[in-house]
């Protein structure tokens, strides 16, 4: 059960447009291959001005890397229209909703 990708959720990235249905995917992927980099790098910066240079420099990687500024608003817009539905929905995940 996961509280992410609950029904409202999966409905309203399934209404992406075709031509960015793949950046699901791609997003996935280069938090795949990115990730532990990114959490390490970001440990072990040794300053706060450092460490946000380290996610600043990670975001614009990852903005030329993947479509963001037409794949990505409408993935986002997605996540966002199902985002007040999520303690809703984690709480009605966490409840034994087979017995009523």
């Amino acid at each position: 059960n996961s509280y992410q990708l609950d029904d409202f959720l999966l409905e309203q990235l399934e209404d992406i447009s075709p031509e960015c249905q793949s950046f699901k995917c791609d997003v996935v992927h280069y938090a795949h291959q990115h990730a532990a980099r990114i959490f390490v790098d970001f440990m072990n910066a040794t300053s706060m001005r450092e460490g946000v240079e380290v996610v600043g420099h990670e975001l614009s990687h990852a903005f030329s890397e993947l479509n963001f500024c037409t794949c990505g608003r409408e993935f986002f817009r997605a996540i966002f229209r199902a985002a007040p539905f999520y303690n809703a929905n984690a709480l009605y995940t966490m409840t034994d909703r087979e017995t009523g």
